[in-house]
Order: C-alpha cells, then sequence, then structure tokens
C-alpha cells in the first residue's frame, strides 16, 4: 500500500469534492433568500436536504477515472433496491492492490452547519437523534456537515451523541466544537483503515457484486450507497510520493 501511495490522490480528489458542495450550499442558499424563502430552521434543512443527494454524486464524479503510478480509481452511486431507512449515505470502499486489499464501509447523515455570524438554525435534538441510531448499525458513523462556502467537514456521530449523553444541546457551530476533518482527510484515513467497519461490508464480495452492494445498502438502510474501488492498472511505474503533493 505504500508504495502505492494512492491515498494522497484519493484524498485529493475528494477535497475537490468537497469545496464543490460548499459552493453549490452558497449558491442554493443565495437563490433562497433572493427568492425570498424564509431564513431559519426551514432554510438550513432545506439546503441540507438538498445536497444530501449531491454529496455522493459529486465524490464520485471527481473520484471516477483518476489514475496515477499504476493506481486507478472507479466510482458511482448505487440506487437502494428498498426504501431507506436509515442514514442519508454509505460508503463501500473496495481495495484490491498487490500489496494491499480490504473492503471497508461507513455511514453518514448530511447536515448544514451554522457559521457564528449565520442566523440559520437546525434541528439539533434531530442531529442527536441521528447520530445515536446510525451508531446502533456500526461505531463508523460520522456526519458530513455542509458548510456555506469552504470545503465539507466530517465529524464523528459517537463525538455528537456524547455531548447529547451529558444533556448538552448539539452546537449550532458543531463542526468547530467538536473534533473534524476535512472531507478529503477523512477519506485518505478511511482507505488507510484509521476509520470504517470491515464487517459491515462483510456481505461485499467487490465492487462489481451488485448481490453484495445491495445487501450492505439493506444492512445499512441508506437512502445512498457511493461505491469506491481502487485496482492496479497495468503501468508498472511505481508511484513516488512526491507525484501526489
Amino acid at each position: 500500500m505504500r508504495r502505492h501511495r494512492f491515498v494522497r490522490l484519493l484524498g485529493s480528489a475528494v477535497e475537490e469534492a468537497g469545496r464543490e458542495v460548499g459552493a453549490l450550499a452558497s449558491e442554493r442558499r443565495a437563490r433562497d433568500g433572493h427568492a425570498g424563502l424564509e431564513t431559519g430552521r426551514e432554510s438550513a434543512a432545506g439546503v441540507a436536504g438538498g445536497l444530501a443527494r449531491e454529496v455522493p454524486r459529486r465524490l464520485a464524479r471527481h473520484v471516477d477515472g483518476a489514475a496515477d503510478g499504476g493506481v486507478a480509481f472507479s466510482a458511482h452511486v448505487a440506487s437502494p433496491a428498498s426504501p431507506p431507512t436509515g442514514p442519508d449515505l454509505a460508503v463501500l470502499l473496495c481495495v484490491d492492490l498487490p500489496e494491499y486489499a480490504v473492503t471497508t464501509g461507513a455511514v453518514a447523515v448530511v447536515r448544514s452547519f451554522a457559521s457564528r455570524s449565520a442566523t440559520d438554525r437546525y434541528d439539533a435534538a434531530g442531529l442527536a437523534n441521528a447520530a445515536e441510531w446510525m451508531l446502533d448499525v456500526t461505531q463508523a458513523a460520522f456526519v458530513l456537515a455542509v458548510p456555506v462556502g469552504g470545503t465539507v467537514r466530517v465529524v464523528p456521530a459517537a463525538a455528537v451523541a456524547g455531548i447529547a449523553a451529558v444533556g448538552e444541546p448539539v452546537p449550532e457551530t458543531f463542526p468547530d466544537a467538536l473534533y473534524s476533518r476535512s472531507v478529503g482527510r477523512f477519506f485518505e484515513e478511511f482507505a488507510e483503515c484509521f476509520v470504517g467497519d470491515r464487517t459491515l461490508a462483510e456481505p461485499v464480495g467487490g465492487a462489481h457484486d451488485r448481490g453484495g452492494i445491495r445487501a450492505f445498502q439493506k444492512r445499512t438502510g441508506a437512502r445512498d450507497v457511493l461505491v469506491v474501488e481502487v485496482s492496479a492498472t497495468t503501468d508498472p511505474t511505481d508511484a513516488k510520493l512526491t507525484d501526489f503533493e
């Protein structure tokens, strides 16, 4: 794995998608304002709800087809085979390299968050509840926090639930109040197996196992499944660290 250094390429592609989603959130918030729609909780919830379907598709668009140093990425979004009952998104990562092979998964909800200067509000209790029911499925559960501008941030669901467990309200600026990662850094750690749940992905025999992916979606209850595959190409050139800097 270290010879390929593929995580840098993956993180860079995902980070670009995260910035694109942040810019899209800004555009939608501005459009709602010009249309005279109510600001506040409804506006923030509406923006996040619309972006929840965009996030996996933007990620797939930036990752799919990336290649360098003998490593190639493919990515697609699998439509649910049954009505979703759980998180907005499940991520399935399938790495198949000569020196490193792993299949792992994670789940996430997408939420907008308020900056300290914003007027938007959101359902803090709802966010805490979402964290709890994700954690009932797997500890590899996260909140993808969509800002107005900037890049998407990732917060562990366990940290959100931890605030609620002591009776404190989840702060409106929760990505700033809690430990978080940029979405690119998160995917790097996901590929390195610092985060993720291999047992969650046990039904899957590979990125092209449609039956296994449907079983994974059913197991997680996710609305969308982002499937990312990392495989070796015929390029015999070994990747160097500088290729990804």
